[in-house]
């Protein structure tokens, strides 16, 4: 399988999964729900064939989503202070980082960097500016995991 058929079978598997959470929430009796539970599990297989990754695992993280399927929106926030910038050390992996994370449903971006700040560093800060959008649509989420072909379901 080419590299480009390979990334195409990964966006297909996202948009099954997504199309599946969302069916799965209007569902109106137990065979649609089955239906949609079904198109959940290939979604997953798609991933783990393309992958090499688990399926269960996948499939588990996948079934863990609910309601409407919506793009999650993390915000960080730029942080100076006489001339130094403020990070954070992230609790996933102990590295430095911008204070930030997963904005709320409701929330403006401002509002979401500057309650990432307070909850993460103490600090009240006000934010002035957007200064960056970064899309990571074109990306591949599977590329980055640990060779031992682990999936562990994050959020």
């Amino acid at each position: 399988m080419t590299a480009s058929t390979n990334e195409r079978l990964l966006e297909w598997a996202r948009e099954i999964q997504a199309l599946a959470q969302t069916g799965h929430e209007y569902a109106r009796d137990e065979f649609q729900r089955a239906r949609y539970a079904r198109l959940t599990e290939i979604a997953g297989e798609m991933i783990s064939e393309s992958t090499g990754f688990e399926r269960a695992p996948i499939v588990k993280a996948f079934r863990s989503q609910v309601g409407y399927a919506t793009p999650k929106v993390d915000v960080r926030a730029a942080v100076f202070r006489s001339g130094k910038l403020l990070l954070v050390r992230e609790v996933a992996d102990g590295g430095w980082t911008m204070p930030g994370g997963w904005a709320d449903v409701g929330d403006a971006p401002s509002e979401a960097a500057e309650r990432e700040v307070l909850e993460e560093a103490g600090f009240q800060v006000r934010a002035a500016a957007v200064i960056g959008v970064y899309d990571a649509t074109g990306q591949n989420p599977w590329r980055s995991f640990t060779p031992s072909r682990s999936f562990s379901g994050a959020n």
